[in-house]
């Protein structure tokens, strides 16, 4: 879908740009807890990780698997509790705890929370995974102005980085704001030009805005970046339903069953 990545893959997001390791003593428990993970236990990894921070109250990688553990499980509340309790608990030494409070809030439908734990974290501008992240759960609750606000910051903020500039245009097309979003996308694209991401993303936009024959030939540059990628034929397809072009789109569609095979 084009709609901005679940909370699960924005927190995994954390997890890869975490910048803080956490001490060597917590490290190999740290990984142990990502293993059983792995393995399925949620419960077990969960414990460990806890027991990580307990020791090492810094160790933003535990934090970012903790939280993508509550989130994939559906365990928002408990969640929740738990990032209330350490922002609280840690104030200023970690601000992104407030992130994953004011995220972990609006999904469980505490809007009044997320706004007072997201006034808080703005203390100091978001990452841009924090910002993804708090945008994507903000959205949920009805709060897409404050999601755009976020986002924008994060791509001002971050030129180098293509995810919240996509976000970014992807939240404005939402909005009914086609030019703004068509800018940020051509600006992305200036800036990403081989990014399949960022091609993709503008190839969906194009569809969404009406622009068939730019969607498509962005499409085909898609797939020359990733090549047989299922959202993209999917997008092709989608161009055809909308031309009338039913033979091209039934092609397409056994194209797509066949390479999945």
């Amino acid at each position: 879908m084009i709609r901005g990545r679940s909370l699960t893959v924005a927190l995994a997001l954390m997890l890869a740009a975490a910048c803080r390791a956490g001490s060597a003593d917590t490290g190999g428990e740290r990984e142990r807890a990502i293993a059983e993970a792995r393995k399925g236990n949620p419960v077990t990894a969960l414990r460990l990780l806890r027991d990580v921070v307990e020791r090492d109250p810094a160790d933003s990688v535990a934090y970012a698997e903790i939280a993508d553990l509550y989130r994939r499980y559906g365990w928002s509340s408990e969640g929740y509790a738990f990032f209330r309790q350490r922002a609280e608990r840690q104030n200023d030494q970690l601000p992104e705890l407030r992130y994953y409070a004011a995220a972990f809030a609006a999904f469980t439908g505490r809007a009044e929370d997320a706004e007072r734990w997201l006034g808080a974290a703005r203390r100091r501008p978001p990452t841009v995974t924090e910002a993804l992240a708090t945008a994507e759960a903000l959205t949920t609750i009805g709060h897409d102005s404050t999601a755009r606000v976020l986002l924008e910051g994060a791509a001002r903020r971050n030129p180098e980085s293509f995810e919240p500039r996509v976000r970014f245009a992807i939240a404005l097309a939402e909005a009914g704001d086609s030019s703004s979003a068509s800018r940020e996308t051509d600006a992305a694209l200036v800036l990403f030009p081989d990014e399949p991401r960022v091609v993709g993303a503008a190839a969906q936009l194009r569809f969404l805005l009406g622009d068939l024959d730019a969607s498509e030939q962005l499409t085909h540059r898609w797939l020359l970046l990733a090549t047989d990628n299922a959202e993209a034929r999917w997008n092709l397809t989608r161009i055809a339903l909308r031309r009338g072009d039913y033979s091209r789109a039934d092609s397409l569609l056994l194209l797509t069953a066949r390479t999945r095979r």
